[in-house]
C-alpha cells in the first residue's frame, strides 16, 4: 500500500509546488509593480527603471452606469467609486450587465518617452481615450454592437497620461474591464505579449502535430483511440488558442465564446473516454460517466448561448462545474491507480496518474486562488487539461509504437514466409521438370534397345558406334546443379542463382557449400536468405556487379561467405548498418546476426571501397 501511495503523494507535492510557483511569479495580481491609489499612479524614472512594465489592477476610478468622455469626467458631477479590477462585474461586484467608465491618471517622468498600454478583452464593447483623444474603439458601446479583441496601444507622453475606458455589456456573463491591463515602456510590454503568444503557439503547435500524427495512425492502423485522441487535441486547441485568436481578430461574443467554453469541456469528456480505454475501465459505470461528461459539455454550450437570459445560471454554473471537475479528477485518479494495481495497461500508467493528480491540483487551486490571472502561462484548468492531453498522448504513443513494431514484424514474417515458399516452389519445379525429363527418356528406352539389338544383329559396327554416340549426346544430364548436400541450402542458393541469371547479375557459387548445421531449417533459411538477398540488392547498383557464395568447414563450425560489390556508400549509426531501402537500421543483417548468436555462432562484416563481405559462422549439429 505504501509503495502505491508514494507516487501519488510525490505527484501531489510536485503539482502543488509548481502551481504555487505560478501563483507567485506568473500572476498579474502578485506581479511586483507600483499600483494606483485613488485613481492616480505615480511612475518616476526610478520606478520605471525598476519596473519597466506592470499591471494596473488597483485604484481605478469607475463611474457606474455611465458612458463618459474625458470632457464629461472633468465636469465632476458624476458618482464615482474606487475599485480593484477583477471578478467579472462592471462596478458593484454583482451584475455584469450595464455600462461603466473607468478612469486612471498616470504621473510620468518629464521627458517624453514611448509607452504601451495592453488591453485584454473588455466586455463587450468599449472606447479608449488617451490624454483626451479617442484612441481605439472595439464594437460600439452606445449602439450595443458587441465585439471583443486584445489591443496593444503605443503612444508617446511626457509628465502624465490620462486613460479613460467607456465600456458597456448587454449579453455576456462578464462585463467591463475584467482583466488588469498592462502598462509600461513599449519594449517591456511587447516582450510580455510576445512571450505569452509564443507559449500559446507552442501549445497549439504541439496539439496540432499530435492530432495530425494520431489521425495518420488511426487510418494506417485502424486504431480507434488514436482517432479519439486527434479529436481531443482539436478540442483542446479550440479552448486554449484564445490568446492567438483575440490578438488577431475582433469577434462577436456568439458563437465564439460559447464554442470556446464547449471545446474545453468536450476535451475533458474525450479525456475521460480515452482514460477509460487506456486503464481498461469498462462496464456500465464507465459508460454512465462518459455520457455524463458529454452531457456537461453540451450544457456548457447551452450556457454560453443562454446565460444572459438566465441570470441564475451565471451564479450556479461555476459552483456546479467545480463539483463536476472535482468528481472527474477523483474518478481519473481512481482509474489510474486501479489500472496500475491490476496491470491492465501494457505500459506503466505512472505518467497518466501524475497528470490526473496535477489536474486535480489545478482544479483545487482554481478554487482557492480566485485572484489569479496568468501573465504567460495558462489558467489553472487549462494547464490541468494540457497535462491530461500530454499524458494520454504519451500512453497512446507507447501503445501505437508497440502496435507499429508488431505490424512491422508481422509484415517481415510474411515477406520471409513468401520468400521461403518461393524458394521451395522453385526447387520443387526444378525436380518436377527433371522427373518428367527422366520419365520421357525411360519411355523411349525400349525403342532404343530394339534398335541397338537390330544393329548388333546386322553386324554393322560403324553404324552401331555412330548411333550409340548420338544417344550419349541426347541423354539428359545426370542431375541438376547441386550446391550442397543440405537440401535447404541447395534450394535457397538455387533460387537466388536463378533469379540472378534472370536479372543478368553474375552469381558465382564455389561448391560444395557445407551441409552440417545445428540450426533449424527455418532459421538457416532466414539467416542465409537475408544475407544473399542483401548482397544481390546491393550488387545491382554497382558498376561491376557480382555476388560470390563460398564455404568452408572446421571441426566444430560450418562457414558460409557471401561477398558482393556495391554502389554508393555504406552508412552506420550506433554500430548498426542502415538500410538503403528505408529509414533506420537494416533488418536483414540484424536478423542474421541475431540467429547466429542465439545458436552459438557469429556474423562478421568486412567492407572495402568496392566489396562487402559477410562471413557466417554456424555450429555443426551435435557441437
Amino acid at each position: 500500500m505504501r509503495r502505491r501511495l508514494l507516487p501519488l503523494a510525490a505527484a501531489a507535492v510536485l503539482s502543488a509546488l509548481f502551481l504555487l510557483f505560478v501563483c507567485k511569479f506568473d500572476n498579474k495580481y502578485t506581479y511586483p509593480s507600483p499600483q494606483p491609489i485613488g485613481g492616480v499612479l505615480w511612475l518616476d524614472a526610478a520606478a520605471l527603471k525598476k519596473h519597466p512594465a506592470g499591471f494596473l489592477r488597483d485604484g481605478w476610478i469607475v463611474y457606474p452606469g455611465k458612458l463618459l468622455t474625458p470632457r464629461e469626467i472633468r465636469e465632476g458631477k458624476w458618482r464615482r467609486e474606487e475599485i480593484r479590477i477583477g471578478g467579472g462585474a462592471l462596478t458593484d461586484g454583482k451584475s455584469p450587465v450595464g455600462a461603466a467608465t473607468y478612469h486612471l491618471r498616470i504621473r510620468l517622468p518629464e521627458e517624453e518617452r514611448g509607452y504601451a498600454l495592453e488591453l485584454p478583452e473588455i466586455f463587450s464593447a468599449y472606447k479608449l481615450y488617451v490624454n483626451g483623444h479617442e484612441t481605439e474603439q472595439v464594437g460600439d458601446p452606445a449602439a450595443g454592437l458587441e465585439l471583443t479583441g486584445a489591443r496593444l496601444i503605443s503612444f508617446r507622453a511626457a509628465s502624465s497620461a490620462d486613460i479613460v475606458i467607456a465600456a458597456a455589456n448587454r449579453n455576456h456573463f462578464y462585463g467591463g474591464l475584467v482583466y488588469p491591463p498592462a502598462f509600461g515602456e513599449t519594449r517591456a510590454v511587447q516582450r510580455i505579449i510576445l512571450a505569452r503568444l509564443a507559449r500559446a503557439l507552442a501549445v497549439v503547435a504541439f496539439a496540432l502535430a499530435s492530432a495530425a500524427a494520431s489521425l495518420y495512425f488511426a487510418v494506417a492502423l485502424a486504431y480507434v483511440p488514436a482517432r479519439l485522441y486527434s479529436l481531443l487535441c482539436l478540442a483542446f486547441i479550440g479552448s486554449s488558442s484564445y490568446p492567438i485568436i483575440h490578438a488577431l481578430f475582433d469577434l462577436p461574443l456568439r458563437p465564439w465564446y460559447a464554442l470556446e467554453i464547449f471545446c474545453g469541456y468536450l476535451a475533458i469528456a474525450l479525456a475521460v473516454t480515452l482514460h477509460n480505454r487506456i486503464c481498461g475501465v469498462t462496464g456500465r459505470r464507465a459508460r454512465v460517466v462518459e455520457c455524463a461528461a458529454y452531457l456537461v459539455a453540451a450544457a456548457s454550450l447551452a450556457y454560453g448561448f443562454l446565460s444572459p437570459r438566465l441570470p441564475f445560471a451565471a451564479e450556479l454554473f461555476p459552483e456546479m462545474i467545480f463539483l463536476y471537475k472535482s468528481a472527474v479528477a477523483a474518478y481519473l485518479i481512481k482509474g489510474a491507480i486501479g489500472a496500475g494495481t491490476a496491470g491492465k495497461t501494457e505500459s506503466s500508467p505512472l505518467p497518466l496518474l501524475c497528470a490526473d493528480v496535477f489536474f486535480a491540483a489545478a482544479i483545487l487551486f482554481d478554487r482557492i486562488y480566485p485572484e489569479f490571472e496568468p501573465i504567460i502561462t495558462g489558467w489553472f484548468p487549462e494547464m490541468g487539461t494540457f497535462a491530461l492531453v500530454a499524458a494520454i498522448g504519451i500512453q497512446l504513443w507507447r501503445d501505437l509504437a508497440q502496435a507499429w513494431r508488431e505490424r512491422r514484424a508481422l509484415r517481415e514474417n510474411e515477406r520471409r514466409a513468401e520468400k521461403e515458399l518461393g524458394i521451395h516452389l522453385s526447387y520443387i519445379e526444378a525436380l518436377r521438370e527433371k522427373i518428367d525429363e527422366n520419365r520421357r527418356f525411360r519411355h523411349d528406352h525400349r525403342q532404343l534397345l530394339h534398335t541397338l539389338t537390330a544393329l548388333a544383329a546386322g553386324g554393322d559396327e560403324k553404324t552401331l558406334h555412330e548411333y550409340i554416340k548420338n544417344l550419349e549426346n541426347a541423354a539428359p544430364p545426370a542431375s541438376a546443379v547441386k550446391y550442397s548436400e543440405n537440401a535447404v541450402i541447395d534450394a535457397l542458393i538455387g533460387h537466388y542463382a536463378a533469379a540472378a541469371k534472370k536479372n543478368g547479375l553474375p552469381f558465382d557459387v564455389i561448391a560444395p557449400i557445407p551441409a552440417d548445421f545445428a540450426l533449424s531449417d527455418t532459421e538457416l533459411c532466414r539467416a542465409l536468405g537475408n544475407l544473399i538477398e542483401n548482397a544481390a540488392d546491393a550488387a545491382a547498383g554497382a558498376k561491376a556487379p557480382y555476388v560470390r557464395v563460398s564455404g568452408s568447414e572446421t571441426n566444430a563450425q560450418s562457414i558460409i561467405i557471401i561477398a558482393n560489390s556495391y554502389g554508393g556508400t555504406i552508412k552506420k549509426r550506433g554500430g548498426k548498418y542502415l538500410s538503403s531501402k528505408h529509414e533506420g537500421a537494416g533488418l536483414g543483417i540484424a536478423s542474421a546476426q541475431k540467429i547466429a548468436e542465439q545458436n552459438g555462432g557469429s556474423l562478421i562484416i568486412e567492407t572495402t571501397e568496392k566489396t562487402f563481405t559477410a562471413t557466417l559462422f554456424l555450429p555443426k549439429a551435435g557441437r
